[in-house]
């Protein structure tokens, strides 16, 4: 008798289902984030998880952006339309499709005209009913230094700790490290 004569009908089809699902592999082929965006000099970025189903089912395709570890910034739902959380709402360009594929069009986030709030850690989340796979990848939107307040020449134990910076919008100090 065959070993697989002993397997009930259930083991076998237990078994069937595993090597069916060893086969399906959601790839996340690459995540493209700046490391460094210039706020007053930039018109937009786009935060781009390129993925392939492979295998993988696309029942219950979500598409999600996180900012900062646990604030969802981004969200596609296949068959909906994208959605964006509160902090990149001002942002966030609901029209852009990084593809003509069904299955990958939403998989982008077009962020006009960034300001420094947007810094922080972004995940890429892509999960299906059968598979998930996460990446992450840091961004730093600053504006550039224009107003330096030095300590005077006559104070030699002065110490310069912190840049002010400027612009028609924004005043924030950034500590020097």
């Amino acid at each position: 008798m065959a070993p697989e004569d002993l397997l009930s009908a259930n083991e076998k089809s237990n078994v069937a289902s595993r090597a069916l699902c060893e086969c399906w592999q959601l790839v996340i082929k690459s995540v493209n984030v700046p490391p460094t965006v210039k706020a007053d000099d930039t018109d937009y970025v786009i935060l781009d998880c390129d993925y392939d189903l492979e295998n993988t089912s696309n029942k219950g395709l979500v598409v999600k952006w996180f900012f900062n570890t646990n604030e969802v910034a981004y969200q596609w739902i296949y068959g909906r339309d994208p959605l964006a959380g509160d902090t990149a709402r001002k942002y966030v360009d609901l029209k852009y499709k990084a593809s003509d594929d069904p299955y990958t069009k939403y998989r982008a986030m077009k962020l006009n005209k960034p300001g420094i709030d947007l810094t922080g850690e972004y995940t890429c989340v892509i999960s299906t009913f059968a598979d998930e796979r996460s990446a992450s990848a840091s961004m730093v939107v600053y504006y550039e230094a224009n107003e330096v307040f030095l300590c005077p020449l006559c104070h030699p134990n002065c110490q310069l700790t912190r840049v002010l910076h400027r612009d028609k919008d924004h005043e924030y100090y950034s500590p020097i490290s």
